[in-house]
């Protein structure tokens, strides 16, 4: 079903972004790169078509993603994946800090942040100074563990000594992301219907593995693909770190699809937005 050394891919999506499909073909992209490139007027399966590497040609018609193959040949996709629809925010995804601290140190020095209130557990972070002694209101907090159960973004936190020595109960402005296990099985389609962003975790590469990861109508989040331990992806021809991550850019339409070809190694072509690999 699936010669991913080949870049003959395969996958059926559902359209809508929910359960229900519709028969359409839709354009997917066309900026090369490792990026999907559409192929649009289609009225029947597709068939011949030319290869390329660094941008494979990819079309949608009823309810199938083709992909041109090494053979000049689009191959289509098999049964259904399952769909996930991911919605409510429950980890620390990012922040500033607003107000309260007292610090000593210089320009970079970094102090730490737990406790954060609002309902959840364990998320941690680190701020860096702005100045000598001085950390300037709307300065970026870094989340270091987005930890668990938050029901409300969090608007203060406990700070801590890390190379600056720091100290008080500060202001933050936060947001939440929603932190998504992997359902298990070899395809499925994840949807973020969350603005604040979602953390999908890829499951263990294993051959035949695929999932598609896309915002949902109207959503403009971050979308983090978190490789699990001894895992690596390779995205426009260069694998990221082990235990790695692909991050969008936050936009309407952000969407990627991995493949595995060996065990604990992944593939991936972006959709639509724009992608790092880390």
């Amino acid at each position: 079903m699936l010669k991913i050394k080949n870049l003959t891919l395969v996958i059926l999506l559902f359209l809508g972004l929910g359960v229900s499909a519709k028969s359409q073909l839709i354009p997917i992209g066309n900026t090369g790169g490792g990026v999907a490139t559409a192929i649009t007027g289609v009225s029947q399966a597709p068939t011949s078509c030319v290869y390329s590497a660094s941008a494979p040609q990819t079309v949608i018609y009823n309810n199938i993603i083709y992909v041109c193959g090494v053979g000049n040949a689009f191959v289509a996709g098999s049964s259904s994946p399952s769909v996930q629809i991911s919605s409510t925010g429950n980890v620390l995804y990012a922040g500033t800090y607003t107000s309260g601290a007292s610090v000593t140190g210089s320009a970079g020095n970094t102090c730490t942040l737990s406790s954060f209130n609002g309902g959840g557990s364990s998320a941690t972070a680190t701020v860096a100074l702005t100045g000598s002694n001085a950390l300037a209101g709307g300065t970026s907090i870094v989340v270091t563990a987005g930890g668990s159960g938050y029901t409300s973004a969090p608007t203060s936190a406990t700070l801590g000594s890390g190379t600056a020595t720091c100290s008080g109960t500060v202001v933050v402005a936060t947001i939440l992301g929603a932190l998504v296990a992997d359902p298990g099985g070899a395809s499925y389609m994840q949807t973020c219907a969350y603005s604040g962003g979602c953390i999908f975790d890829a499951p263990a590469g294993t051959v035949g593995y695929q999932r598609l990861y896309r915002n949902a109508t109207g959503d403009s989040g971050q979308i983090t693909v978190q490789m699990p331990t001894s895992n690596t992806v390779d995205f426009v021809g260069a694998n990221g770190s082990s235990a790695g991550y692909l991050i969008s850019g936050g936009a309407l339409g952000d969407s990627i699809f991995i493949w595995s070809d060996a065990s604990n190694h992944w593939y991936a072509s972006a959709l639509s937005g724009n992608w790092t690999n880390h």
